[in-house]
């Protein structure tokens, strides 16, 4: 099973349906009509393609992030939520809506070397082979500060999105981020694993109070802790009634009590399930499943489940690296960069020691990511820390002879080169940068390439 799909529920139509349905286009011919309530990934090429069902969405109503669209407004790699008839064989499906949202839009704030590392709006962005790339020729022409829309799967766990599209659009100030309340406090929430502070927020579309559980939309600013709220709205997402046969796919993004688990936001017990694959307890954390049932009480209650394999991206640590100024250093085991919180107790350190750490040094971590915190395993200080040298990665580039190392802009047109030009820096180069400071830009009167 792929990523790509995600959740599918289809159920028997009544008499009156089917003949809703007939007057619509769709002719019965004997085989019968099935709704049909799909969630998925477009894929790429003419039409609307959702888990390998072809839709006519020529008379549907459809929104993309809240905004009256077309069909043709739907593109590849977006995710969609698309409700309509299908033959019984599959041959033929009309959609009656579909409904398209983003998981987050925002300001890039790290990119990291060749383009891994993304992150925008406190949500780590991971690419795949089977992303869509948009307004941006590779990951590697992303750069801080563009502003971004990203598709695709939340793990909640690590506040990762496994993308299936990104797309580098116009600016547009602040943040929008639509996902599922995982807990909720005293003026705040956290949405996706994004700590959200509503305490200026305004709040529409709830019949009461937000509870976990509940898809939101949250508009507001970055902040160093996460984000601001100005507002939080209700995100209405059609839902399979109770008795509808269910089938769904994806990755167990969740787990509770009593044989439960959670899957692109469904809830699902299996507590009385057949296995295939394996049992109850070889259910974990990012965990491919398919599974069978009937909705009841809002629960995909199982009759069977197939266990895939574990993709490792819910829970998972991989090795990155970070560069940038250090922020909120409270001792070498507890500091930030680049929003991620870092551990450095154990690390071994390049060009200084642990006591060099302070709030403004630039450094480069490289260590072993879980969310949004750091193990680290090595730390590069410039070689004189706060002084006339920097040494780093070049993490953008703004500019002939102008890039950044980590968030510090260098600006290198009248230095000397070795080992590179001008016109070879790329992102991803280290470089060993001499010059001294003025006014927040750093002036090179060096720049070497490092291997």
């Amino acid at each position: 099973m792929s990523i790509h799909t995600f959740l599918r529920f289809a159920w028997a139509v009544g008499a009156g349906c089917v003949l809703a349905g007939a007057a619509n286009g769709v002719g019965t011919g004997g085989t019968g009509l099935r709704h049909v309530y799909v969630r998925g990934a477009v894929a790429p090429g003419s039409g609307l393609v959702l888990n390998g069902t072809t839709f006519d969405a020529r008379r549907a109503g459809v929104v993309v992030n809240s905004a009256t669209a077309s069909a043709a407004d739907v593109l590849p790699g977006m995710v969609a939520d698309v409700a309509g008839t299908v033959t019984a064989s599959g041959s033929h499906a009309i959609a009656s809506t579909v409904s398209v949202s983003r998981v987050v839009r925002g300001v890039v704030v790290n990119v990291g070397t060749g383009g891994t590392g993304l992150s925008v709006g406190h949500l780590g962005v991971k690419a795949t082979a089977a992303t869509v790339l948009a307004g941006a020729a590779a990951m590697s022409a992303l750069a801080p500060g563009d502003t971004i829309d990203v598709y695709g799967d939340v793990d909640v766990a690590t506040a990762v999105v496994t993308a299936t599209r990104i797309e580098r659009i116009a600016p547009v100030p602040g943040i929008e981020l639509r996902g599922i309340v995982t807990a909720v406090t005293a003026g705040a929430l956290t949405v996706d694993g994004v700590a959200v502070d509503t305490s200026g927020a305004t709040y529409s579309g709830f019949a009461g109070t937000v509870r976990a559980g509940d898809s939101v939309v949250v508009v507001g600013a970055d902040a160093p802790g996460g984000i601001v709220a100005s507002s939080v709205s209700a995100d209405v997402q059609a839902e399979p009634a109770d008795g509808d046969e269910g089938e769904i796919e994806g990755r167990v993004v969740a787990l509770l009590d009593g044989g439960l688990f959670q899957v692109a936001g469904v809830t699902v017990d299996a507590s009385a399930a057949t296995f295939s694959g394996g049992s109850l307890t070889d259910v974990v954390a990012g965990v491919e499943v398919h599974v069978d049932g009937v909705v009841v009480d809002g629960v995909l209650v199982a009759r069977t489940v197939e266990l895939g394999e574990t993709d490792g991206t819910a829970g998972e640590t991989e090795s990155e690296d970070v560069d940038g100024p250090i922020t909120a250093f409270a001792s070498p085991a507890s500091f930030v960069v680049d929003g991620y919180t870092i551990d450095a107790s154990a690390a071994s350190f390049v060009n200084g020691k642990a006591t060099d750490l302070k709030n403004g040094v630039s450094v480069k971590v490289v260590g072993t990511v879980a969310g949004k915190r750091m193990v680290a395993t090595q730390v590069t200080l410039p070689r004189a820390p706060g002084g006339t040298e920097l040494l780093g990665t070049i993490t953008a580039l703004r500019g002939t002879a102008r890039f950044s190392i980590g968030a510090s802009p260098v600006d290198a047109r009248h230095a000397v080169f070795v080992g590179a030009s001008a016109r070879t820096l790329r992102i991803g180069a280290n470089v060993d940068v001499a010059g001294t400071w003025h006014d927040g830009t750093f002036v090179a009167t060096r720049v070497t390439m490092l291997p």
